[in-house]
């Protein structure tokens, strides 16, 4: 069943990614930017799909006046939003504390202040339908000795917040979840794939690395899914990952 999906964070490849799938699925996706750039080299990779149902906003200073009349805007040609999948950061969180303090400060307050309004401005329209889903996709914090990016504090926060909005929405049949990814291949070269998989032995012997599509193939369970009472959860996608944070 077609759905209409906001996705955040389209500069990230990541995030680029999981739209890529859904537009190919025949969902219609609209991702927001921070650039333009960023949004003409995405419409350059999906040339291939065949009259893909997208649109992009392009967002450099994200405000509740801006995303609203976006909002409004997506509404106006789509008749309602059916899913808000808030696109990962992909931010070394150590990295950017240790390069400068202040800014990481700054730089986490923003992201929830963000993902704060954008919960309030589109679960307001799903509760009017009774009808709705709000995603988090995020990456596995034990990844980090891995080289992969690792954000604890977002996604600490990020589950904190889903398990707080699951508490209030479901009572007008709204969804929100979690999904967590497991380790992925990310473009490695032939010995780079070698030593990662001797890294990842620890999750399993002779560890697969997956490629991102096969784990992103995993949203479907929270798209589409095959039962209404799928709410509050954190789902672990992966080959070999722990269960738990």
């Amino acid at each position: 069943m077609k759905k209409n999906i906001v996705v955040t964070n389209g500069n990230q490849e990541f995030n680029q990614e999981i739209s890529t799938y859904l537009l190919k699925k025949g969902h219609s996706v609209t991702l927001f930017f921070e650039d333009d750039e960023a949004e003409w080299n995405y419409l350059k990779k999906i040339e291939e799909i065949e009259k893909p149902s997208y649109k992009g906003f392009f967002m450099k200073e994200v405000t509740e006046v801006k995303l609203q009349h976006a909002l409004e805007d997506i509404v106006s040609h789509s008749g309602t939003i059916d899913i808000l999948l808030h696109g990962n950061e992909m931010v070394n969180e150590e990295e950017l504390l240790l390069k400068d303090v202040e800014h990481f400060d700054t730089y986490i307050t923003k992201q929830f202040h963000q993902m704060y309004l954008l919960n309030k401005l589109v679960s307001s329209l799903m509760v009017k339908k009774k009808k709705g889903s709000i995603i988090f996709p995020i990456l596995y914090d034990a990844l980090y000795f891995a080289g992969y990016p690792s954000s604890p504090i977002l996604n600490q926060g990020k589950i904190s917040m889903m398990k707080c909005l699951s508490r209030e929405l479901s009572a007008f049949r709204l969804s929100v979840n979690v999904m967590t990814f497991g380790y992925y291949n990310s473009a490695f070269d032939k010995e780079e794939k070698k030593n990662m998989k001797k890294k990842l032995e620890i999750y399993g012997l002779k560890p697969k690395l997956p490629e991102l599509n096969e784990l992103i193939s995993a949203l479907d369970i929270l798209i589409d899914p095959p039962s209404s009472a799928i709410s509050g959860q954190d789902f672990h996608i992966g080959v070999g990952i722990e269960t738990g944070l």
